[in-house]
């Protein structure tokens, strides 16, 4: 029905019949075949350990590009869609280079769909308001991240955010507001690195 005699190649109609009966995945040569022209497919993963790799070396550029691959890597599927922004953008960030944090923040709120856990919202949210720090929009970064507060946020996002509004206070010469920040931050995390006694 589809070909007429001699009109395509063997190789074409197999290619056809697997796009047409929707059997791509049973056809191991042309899965192979995928994977070897983009291996983000065949482990979409490879791209974000290796940035978390460079992360830890401080490297932070070359991160952000693995961060980049995986990200495309996705697909646009929820959840790792926003582990893959959350990722460049915290890269950006370390690189000194806001904007395109911003730019990755953006690209992930105009095409997401669906996401729904609250871990993930949360980072976005605590990221969105480390961005507004950084380009001096120190009240808009404030009110951005300060429901981060509430009890049900995930511990380690809880306490970079008093760490955050600590900052944010000091920096708005909020003597009195950044001492109850590093308070609470001593009596919720006693053991957190970063606390001063």
């Amino acid at each position: 029905i589809f070909f007429r005699s001699g009109a395509a190649s063997p190789a074409a109609r197999r290619l056809v019949s697997c796009l047409v009966l929707g059997l791509a995945l049973l056809c191991p040569a042309l899965a192979a075949q995928e994977a070897a022209a983009n291996p983000a497919v065949a482990n979409p993963y490879a791209s974000r350990d290796k940035g978390l790799s460079a992360m830890g070396q401080g490297v932070y550029g070359a991160a952000a590009e693995f961060f980049l691959d995986y990200r495309k890597a996705t697909g646009l599927r929820e959840p790792d869609f926003a582990d893959a922004t959350i990722h460049l953008v915290k890269a950006w960030v370390m690189a000194g280079d806001t904007a395109k944090a911003a730019e990755a923040l953006e690209y992930h709120r105009a095409r997401s769909q669906d996401l729904t856990e609250a871990y993930y919202l949360h980072a976005l949210q605590y990221w969105r308001a480390v961005i507004l720090r950084a380009e001096g929009h120190l009240r808009p970064a404030q009110q951005a991240v300060q429901p981060l507060l509430d009890r049900a946020v995930e511990p380690e996002l809880r306490q970079n955010t008093l760490y955050l509004l600590a900052d944010l206070d000091i920096l708005q010469q909020r003597w009195p507001e950044a001492e109850a920040h590093l308070q609470r931050l001593l009596q919720e995390f006693p053991g957190a690195p970063q606390a001063v006694r």
